[in-house]
């Protein structure tokens, strides 16, 4: 068959992609694919059997190792061309290619660097799975029968293809075909398990290199998605993650950092974040700069922060009475002039921690907080 293919000999129709010729043969291509099929035999079929191929999302070189798949079965895909051949398989209806390339990308393309771009591709090329509930019983021979895909992708995903470098990258792809997935999940489970530190950014490297930041869609999955596999990760440092996105996502869109444009941006995410549990310095800062929540609000999380750093400091206290009170010699939680009288309060610390035996404090000239001795 690849002889065959790389011949041409008996092609009998032709495809001009983007301007090139490429011809094949209509046998493989109507046995393979009904959308060829309707192509090649329906009753609007150019009699000379010459289609136009413009599709922006793919090139000459795309289309050809698509047709090569469908004449001899080798799949020519590395990671440049995954979107491209999970497009075909999905627009052409083939999908015995869509399992191909999920067990392809599970055995050698996946790592934690490109995670969320499959991701990308997963939430844009698969149903949602509302959808998938709706038709549990469909065949397997249907594209869209995805969890038996899914299924496959994401085994071949964890165990052979994701690591720290990539999973952004494989994150895009699983919301791109395939929104609320499992392949998502998986994503998300690591990015939030593995990948949430200061110096790593919402973004992943292109095969050329170059940092790509993750699309909105993914960021707002992200953030929706934080109370279930936040682990390890603070409200505040996912925040502050998504703000430094933001900034840049003002940039790529050719606008200044303001107040306006960046509400405009995180508005959608700002619901999703419970700003009671951003850190003070945070909301005195970037949320008072950039006017994200109301005013009251911050009234709001700004006084309960005070709240719990005064219980806070009330509780350290183990005597239970503020510094002034000893200064002022009276004691602690002991009654002045001694006896040793503990306040109910602090029985049990100072029963724990063996005080029982230490002489009273409070009483004059004994130690303790109360008025100092005549000096002699």
């Amino acid at each position: 068959m690849e002889d065959l293919f790389i011949s041409k000999e008996g092609a009998d129709v032709t495809f001009v992609v983007h301007g090139q010729e490429l011809r094949a043969h209509k046998l493989f291509l109507i046995a393979r694919s009904p959308v060829f099929k309707a192509m090649i035999e329906g009753p609007l079929a150019p009699a000379d059997q010459r289609h136009l191929i413009d599709d922006p999302e793919i090139t000459f070189v795309d289309f050809e190792k698509f047709l090569r798949f469908l004449c001899t079965d080798e799949l020519q895909m590395h990671r440049s061309n995954v979107k491209a051949f999970f497009h075909l398989a999905n627009f052409y209806d083939v999908p015995y290619l869509l399992r191909r390339c999920v067990r392809h990308i599970q055995t050698r393309l996946m790592d934690e660097e490109n995670i969320l771009e499959f991701a990308e591709i997963g939430l844009l090329y698969a149903p949602t799975s509302s959808l998938l509930e709706k038709f549990p019983t469909q065949s397997k021979t249907n594209f869209y029968d995805v969890p038996y895909l899914l299924r496959r992708c994401v085994r071949h995903i964890q165990t052979r293809l994701m690591d720290e470098e990539n999973i952004l990258e494989f994150a895009e792809i699983g919301l791109l075909y395939a929104p609320t997935s499992s392949l998502l999940e998986v994503c998300l489970n690591i990015f939030f398990n593995c990948m949430i530190r200061e110096n790593v950014p919402l973004a992943y490297h292109l095969p050329d290199g170059s940092l790509k930041w993750i699309s909105a869609e993914l960021a707002l999955e992200i953030v929706k998605q934080h109370n279930t596999w936040m682990l390890n990760v603070t409200e505040d440092e996912l925040f502050n993650k998504v703000f430094n996105w933001a900034k840049t996502a003002c940039l790529h869109q050719g606008q200044q950092i303001t107040p306006k444009n960046i509400q405009a941006i995180m508005a959608p995410f700002m619901p999703h974040f419970e700003c009671k549990y951003l850190s003070p310095t945070t909301l005195a800062t970037t949320i008072k700069e950039f006017k994200l929540i109301p005013d009251n609000q911050l009234i709001e999380s700004l006084a309960g922060h005070i709240a719990k750093n005064y219980d806070q400091y009330i509780r350290l206290d183990i005597f239970g009475n503020s510094r002034q009170n000893y200064a002022r010699g009276r004691g602690g939680a002991f009654r002045r002039g001694g006896g040793g009288d503990r306040g109910p309060r602090y029985e049990e610390y100072y029963e724990e921690r063996e005080f029982r035996n230490l002489p009273p404090r409070g009483g004059f000239g004994r130690g303790g907080f109360g008025r100092r001795s005549p000096s002699l």
